[in-house]
């Protein structure tokens, strides 16, 4: 199956073609505003677009990956397509309050698409989200049968009056969710994790918990901070790292990034008095690239290593090169990470010096000093 694009046509990934299969199977005349999450080719955005055209419904892009939504964005611009909303760009950010400015007519079908996401608590606000939609609501998301569990039907049946699942093609099945008319717009508010004045929305890592790769990094970089220094919390997660040093050095100012909507939409909630004082800023970005080149003092990072399922040290590459491009010469980089990684190589090759910091059973820091102005 051939996804159409600008120029021709593009092949589609089969876990696409699956659910675009189980799609065609369940709801015979796919007549509605579609709505599209995690979808990292493109895919189901494409497919959304040829659905509706021609009609008056639209397309909503609610992915939680800043680049989905760049290039969601980018599509919609080439195609000249009115009738696309995306996430954080033309609207909230927030997915209930993306829902609640979008989704109030009780005589819309949504037909919502995107491949399951891996943490249980990232697919209950994507369903407690839809559940609040007030026409007839599908939810259509496809998954490796491998990594699939009953849980994620029993977190869907909280929000939707059928679940059920496809069956399988090759590695990959699809749950379907529905609600009609009479089941849909349930009236709760999604309440995000609290926990110690830090807060968690979705999939963010580490929910509202302490990351304790952060606690050692923030207890490490505490000592090298001073008044007035610019500091970037580059993959911020829930923002502990800037909550923390914020609470133990008055007077500097952080900037918090992340690719992930929900670590944004989590920090910003955590920092909020910081950022209501302009001490802070919270980020929806990719790598820092809307930072300027040597703007920041210090860079703290505690880089993921993992892609959805699958275990890649490399992720980090990209922010370790960006955090060399914003730092100030003679501006530090503190890194922390799992111990048994081998990370140091790629900080030798970009910065100036090097050194250990801190260590423990699990984890280690590393500050790593950009070259000093000539």
């Amino acid at each position: 199956m051939g996804v159409r694009c600008l120029g021709g046509e593009v092949m589609t990934a089969r876990i696409d073609e699956v659910l675009l299969s189980v799609l065609s199977d369940e709801i015979a005349d796919a007549n509605g505003d579609f709505v599209v999450f995690d979808d990292p080719d493109g895919a189901l955005l494409r497919f959304s677009l040829d659905a509706v055209r021609e009609t008056s419904n639209g397309v909503y892009v609610a992915s939680r990956s800043f680049s989905q939504a760049v290039s969601a964005q980018r599509v919609s611009h080439q195609e000249a397509a009115s009738n696309v909303l995306v996430a954080g760009m033309d609207n909230p950010l927030y997915l209930p309050d993306f829902f609640a400015e979008n989704f109030t007519d009780e005589t819309r079908t949504v037909i919502a698409l995107g491949r399951l996401p891996k943490s249980l608590a990232e697919l209950d606000y994507i369903a407690h989200c839809l559940s609040q939609v007030k026409g007839t609501a599908t939810f259509v998301a496809v998954g490796n049968t491998k990594h699939m569990t009953k849980s994620q039907n029993h977190v869907l049946s909280q929000h939707f009056a059928e679940v059920y699942a496809s069956r399988g093609q090759g590695k990959f099945r699809c749950l379907i969710a529905r609600n009609t008319e009479k089941t849909s717009a349930q009236t709760s508010t999604y309440q995000p994790a609290e926990n110690e004045g830090r807060y968690g929305v979705g999939g963010v890592f580490c929910s509202a918990s302490r990351d304790h790769g952060g606690t050692l990094l923030a207890e490490t970089v505490i000592p090298y901070l001073i008044t007035g220094g610019r500091v970037l919390d580059l993959g911020c997660g829930n923002g502990q790292v800037s909550f923390d040093l914020l609470t133990a050095v008055p007077g500097i100012k952080c900037i918090a990034t992340d690719i992930s909507a929900d670590a944004v939409v989590s920090a910003r909630m955590t920092l909020h008095e910081h950022v209501e004082n302009n001490m802070a800023q919270v980020i929806w970005d990719d790598a820092a690239r809307s930072l300027d080149d040597s703007s920041v003092d210090t860079v703290v990072l505690n880089p993921p290593f993992h892609e959805g399922t699958r275990v890649d040290a490399s992720l980090y590459e990209k922010l370790v090169k960006a955090a060399h491009r914003v730092l100030k010469p003679g501006g530090n980089l503190f890194l922390v990470h799992n111990s048994h990684l081998r990370y140091r190589g790629l900080l030798d090759k970009n910065f100036a010096i090097v050194e250990q910091l801190a260590r423990n059973s699990k984890f280690t820091v590393l500050r790593a000093t950009t070259a000093s102005a000539k």
